[in-house]
């Protein structure tokens, strides 16, 4: 990487900071003691953001082009802005040259934290959210003069807004339950940055309804029917309110019996292929879940419902993402980490097939440490995959390739089948990268059809391969994903 920093967000300890997010600034967590003068100029700190950023090193004269096209002589503005940026960052570290190439290191002793590069690896407590993510990146900077940059920054900054929207929109969720107050702060940062994203909306009306304030809740939610209406030209979606909708559910039987055989029901139709009847099924397990009080039997109704809606009919993943949401708080109060992880991978998968890649990659990361942490290698190994194509679907060849090729030799060993949806995804990384003969591509190649007549489209359940004319050929005809598995509860 380009640079070496803190795999956590510190608060305490005598750490130094580089913070992009917002108006730029170099600080310490010590008292002040050891903080650096700063930099003047926006040059020195797009060059320093440019270093951070980025997952390699960069050299002497991409930086010279990206940054200063028009200048006579684009090498010497360059020195004089590393030599800036060399002695702002003395105190606490060290602009490295490394085979021509620059890279920013710490000072022995030194502990680096770089609040974009934790905000987009998923490494910001919830409880810190507020703290380190102050603004967007290098707020009020533009450089006009410099397109390359300004693209460059564009992406950027639409990566860290998107990550930020969902780091908040999470941290809303894990303390609704505890801190409703606080969450409904943050459920409006996010929709501060993502004014039109359905789950934080629902979020929000479901906290106001969840605490008593029914009247906040409806008010809520037809302020987000209008701004659909006046910005958008669209109706809000029916599932803002569902928050506000009571279950009702009509049976002598005791309600935990009932959500729990609809949850069998649920399933065994979803793997028929019976999607409309899995749907109904699911519905009714959630809501019988809600009304049974049972909160382990809530989470996998609404983990049964939102894999159903996410993995079988295309246009409904936002719909999905409001009950992922839901179900999230509930495993966490359930202390269940390996449920929370399987839930994030999830969501993770929404944001890799909305593209919002920043979102998708955060909460990715964090997916990959928690199942780590509970000894869930395959889990991790999943995670892995998705993130390693996130950063293929944007370009980013130089990091996705080392996670697929870790994704791609954990699920080998663990004998999973998710092993060739993580060696497609290599492979095209080194297609695109003109390696055509590279391993993964010749097997790949090397496959037998029938392994792979069950592959679904997007990485998804491994199935088997259907018999010829059987109601799964016909679905697999017209191109329909199969669906992963969902995340087991009792695992």
């Amino acid at each position: 990487m380009a640079i070496e920093v803190a795999r956590r967000a510190p608060v305490r300890s005598s750490t130094a900071w580089i913070r992009l997010l917002g108006r730029p600034s170099l600080t310490s967590d010590d008292g002040g003691k050891g903080v650096p003068p700063g930099l003047a100029g926006h040059k020195p700190w797009a060059l320093l953001a440019y270093l951070c950023v980025g997952t390699q090193p960069v050299g002497r004269r991409e930086l010279a082009e990206v940054l200063w096209p028009e200048a006579q002589d684009p090498a010497a503005a360059a020195r004089w802005a590393i030599h800036q940026v060399r002695r702002a960052l003395g105190p606490i570290a060290t602009l490295a040259d490394e085979h021509g190439r620059l890279a920013v290191r710490p000072l022995p002793g030194i502990t680096l934290a770089v609040d974009a590069l934790l905000l987009l690896d998923g490494r910001v407590a919830f409880d810190d959210v507020e703290d380190v993510v102050r603004g967007e990146l290098l707020e009020g900077m533009e450089l006009g003069e410099a397109p390359a940059f300004e693209d460059w920054l564009l992406v950027q900054r639409a990566r860290t807004s998107s990550a930020a929207s969902s780091t908040f929109r999470l941290a809303a969720v894990v303390s609704a339950r505890t801190d409703p107050v606080r969450a409904l702060r943050l459920v409006d940062r996010a929709l501060r940055l993502d004014p039109y994203d359905d789950a934080s909306h629902e979020l929000a009306i479901r906290i106001e309804a969840e605490r008593g304030a029914s009247q906040a809740a409806i008010s809520r939610a037809d302020a987000a029917t209008r701004l659909y209406a006046t910005d958008l030209g669209v109706p809000a979606p029916a599932t803002l309110r569902r928050s506000l909708d009571r279950p009702i559910v009509t049976t002598a039987v005791p309600l935990r019996a009932t959500a729990r055989a609809l949850i069998q029901t649920a399933r065994a139709r979803f793997d028929a292929g019976d999607y409309a009847a899995a749907i109904e099924a699911a519905e009714r397990a959630a809501s019988a879940g809600a009304a049974a009080g049972d909160d382990r039997v809530e989470v996998s109704a609404l983990v049964t419902l939102a894999a159903v809606l996410l993995h079988s009919i295309q246009g409904r993943v936002h719909e999905a993402t409001g009950l992922l949401d839901r179900a999230l708080g509930v495993a966490t109060a359930l202390h269940d980490e390996r449920l929370v992880a399987d839930i994030e991978r999830e969501l993770g998968y929404v944001g890799f097939l909305s593209g919002r890649y920043g979102a998708a990659e955060s909460i990715l990361a964090r997916a990959v440490e928690r199942s780590s942490s509970v000894g869930d290698a395959s889990g991790a190994a999943r995670s892995l995959t998705l993130l390693g194509a996130c950063q293929s679907d944007r370009s980013d060849f130089a990091a996705a390739e080392p996670t697929l090729v870790d994704a791609v030799a954990r699920l080998r060993a663990l004998g999973d089948r998710w092993e060739p949806y993580a060696m497609a995804f290599l492979a095209r990384v080194q297609l695109r990268t003109d390696r055509a003969e590279a391993g993964p591509l010749r097997t790949l190649r090397r496959s037998e059809p029938a392994t792979w007549a069950g592959c679904p489209s997007r990485p998804g359940r491994w199935r088997s391969p259907a018999r010829p004319g059987s109601r799964r050929e016909t679905q697999r005809e017209r191109l329909t994903p199969s669906p992963p598995r969902t995340p087991s509860p009792s695992r």
